[in-house]
């Protein structure tokens, strides 16, 4: 197995546990793609890959013209609630 497929999903894996346990502030900003991409030691495309993810997963919102947020909690559009009722 690739080497990028396994830093993706557990890239992936590692924001979304900090995102629903409250580790990453509801409605702050991520770090560039950039600063991701040096903090897990990986490249840009790796990092567009996770956030595609958590997108899917309705963990990061984007706003156009204005970047990407976490989501707020309790937010019906933020997907939160359906994640959490699948686990």
């Amino acid at each position: 197995m690739p080497t990028e497929r396994v830093d993706y999903r557990r890239i992936a894996n590692e924001i979304a546990e900090r995102i629903e346990s409250g580790k990453l502030a509801p409605g702050g900003k991520p770090p560039s793609t950039r600063e991701l991409a040096e903090q897990h030691g990986v490249h840009i495309s790796t990092i567009n890959r996770v956030m595609t993810i958590l997108k899917d997963r309705g963990l990061v919102e984007g706003h156009p013209g204005k970047g990407s947020t976490w989501p707020r909690l309790g937010n019906p559009s933020s997907g939160t609630g359906l994640l959490r009722a699948r686990r």
